[in-house]
Formats: structure tokens, C-alpha cells, sequence
């Protein structure tokens, strides 16, 4: 079993790949469909898949044997719920990240418009925005992977789910592309930091017995949410405006970061313990 210290790079680096692609990937779709058509670019798509079952193919996974359960499946879920939202500090990052992923992921639903109509561009315009985003995510993974220690991540995951927001906002007023870009940035970079580091620190202090149902819940909270945060967002800018919906996701994302803060105190005084059981050492706290 490796060392739970291990958990903050191991973390980051999976974090940093996929949001390596999620930077390249954007950028060469641009290219590709501004240069030669989107039949291209789809078909280009398809045959990168080849990369990612050759990977699987390569991969050398230690056996591992299942010990039979205990309890029924419904227990077994039942459990991992109790942990993570019985557990004050686990609760308030879950929340956080929920609200945080619905409200602040919901700006790549709406990028075709500010492409088209805000910034008056075209696909390669989409791809620089979609890119922008991925850049910021990558940015952010390589601060995580440089970290050793998991303690200070709670105050990470609240700052940057409210400079997040506070961007996304800002974002939806540029009028300038090349003003628009860096706040993308920023914005992706601290959402992808909260949603890092709350996988984190919930790897790093949930027992080993219920460590899938928990992720499971990360999951949920994080990739669960971001769709429907896009399917609202994508009819609410129907009725008000895409610049208008996406301010108020922002700003909602803002109050539930000052939420958060308000009761950082609390998170604080439970979790110091926890720490300390684990032995894990005061450093960036």
C-alpha cells in the first residue's frame, strides 16, 4: 500500500494528463477544423483513440483478491455516506465542490456563443477559449504536484473556489478577447485546484475500507455535477442572456466559497485532530 503522503502527486500528476488534453486537445480541433473541416477533426479524434487502448493494453495491474462483504451493498453505500457528510470537514469540500462544479463548470456549454457573438470569432477562437481553460487546469495540477503535505489544502479548496467564481464573473463582462482569456485561465486553474485537492485530502484521511464509496461521492459531486450545471445554465441563458446566466453562476459560486469561510474555523479545529492521528507532520498549515 503506498504511502499516504504520496497520494497529493499521485493525484496531480493523473490530474495534470488529463488536463493536458483537455488543453491540447481543444487547441488541435481548432487547427484541424479551421484548416481542413470538422469531418477531419472527428476523424483525427477517432484514431488518438488507438493511443488510449494501447495504453490499456500495456498496463500491468498487480492481481488483487476481493474479500467477500460483510454487509449488503445498501449498508456498504450507506457507510461511505455517513463518513463523508457525518465527518464536518469532508461535508463542507463535498458541498463546496458540488455547488462549485454545477455553477463554475457550466462556462464550456456557453463558450460557442462569446466565440461567435462576445468575441466575433470563429472555431479557432473556441479552441483558444477551450484551451485557455485547460492551460489554467494544467497550471494548477503542477502546483499541487509540488506540494508534499496535505495540510493547508482545506484553505486552498475555499480560496479557490471563491477567486474562481469571482473570475467567472468578471469573465462574462470582457468585451476583449485577450482580457477574457487570462480571467478563463485563472478561473479553470482555481476550479481544477478545489476539485484536486478535495480528492486529495479525502484520499489522503478516509480509511482504506471505505475509500471507493467515497471517491464514489467525489465523483458524483464533481463529474455528476457539471452536466446538469451545463443543462441549467444552457436554459437559462434562453430566458436572460448567456453573459447574464453565467454572472449568476459565478456569483453563486462566490457566496458558497464565502460559506465555506465562514465556518473555516470549525473545518480547522475538526480536522487538526485527524492530522495529528495519522501522524501526518504540521507543514503548510
Amino acid at each position: 500500500m503506498p504511502n499516504r503522503q504520496e497520494l497529493t502527486n499521485a493525484i496531480a500528476l493523473n490530474s495534470t494528463v488529463m488536463n493536458g488534453a483537455r488543453f491540447i486537445g481543444p487547441m488541435l480541433g481548432g487547427l484541424i477544423t479551421a484548416a481542413f473541416g470538422e469531418v477531419w477533426s472527428f476523424a483525427t479524434n477517432c484514431v488518438m483513440r488507438v493511443a488510449v487502448i494501447s495504453a490499456l493494453r500495456a498496463s500491468q495491474i498487480a492481481p488483487h483478491v476481493n474479500r467477500p462483504a460483510s454487509t449488503g451493498l445498501f449498508k456498504q453505500l450507506m457507510a461511505g455516506i455517513e463518513y463523508a457528510y457525518g465527518f464536518f470537514p469532508s461535508r463542507c469540500a463535498l458541498l463546496l465542490l458540488a455547488v462549485s462544479s454545477f455553477c463554475l463548470q457550466s462556462y464550456a456549454s456557453l463558450m460557442p456563443w462569446f466565440a461567435s457573438e462576445r468575441f466575433h470569432g470563429d472555431s479557432r477562437t473556441l479552441g483558444l477559449l477551450y484551451s485557455s481553460a485547460g492551460l489554467g487546469a494544467v497550471c494548477g495540477m503542477l502546483y499541487l504536484a509540488s506540494r508534499t503535505n496535505i495540510r493547508g489544502l482545506f484553505k486552498v479548496i475555499g480560496w479557490n473556489a471563491g477567486v474562481a467564481g469571482l473570475m467567472l464573473v468578471a469573465f462574462s463582462f470582457a468585451e476583449s478577447l485577450w482580457l477574457a482569456l487570462p480571467m478563463l485561465f485563472v478561473s479553470a486553474l482555481c476550479m481544477m485546484l478545489t476539485a484536486a485537492s478535495t480528492n486529495t485530502v479525502l484520499q489522503s484521511i478516509v480509511p482504506d475500507e471505505l475509500r471507493g464509496r467515497v471517491a464514489a461521492l467525489y465523483v458524483m459531486s464533481f463529474l455528476g455535477m457539471s452536466p446538469v450545471g451545463s443543462l441549467c445554465s444552457g436554459w437559462l441563458a434562453d430566458h436572460i442572456g448567456s453573459p447574464s446566466a453565467l454572472a449568476l453562476f459565478g456569483s453563486i459560486g462566490l457566496i458558497a466559497a464565502l460559506v465555506y469561510a465562514f465556518y473555516f474555523q470549525r473545518i480547522r479545529a475538526d480536522i487538526l485532530p485527524l492530522y495529528q492521528a495519522l501522524e501526518i507532520p504540521p507543514h503548510d498549515e
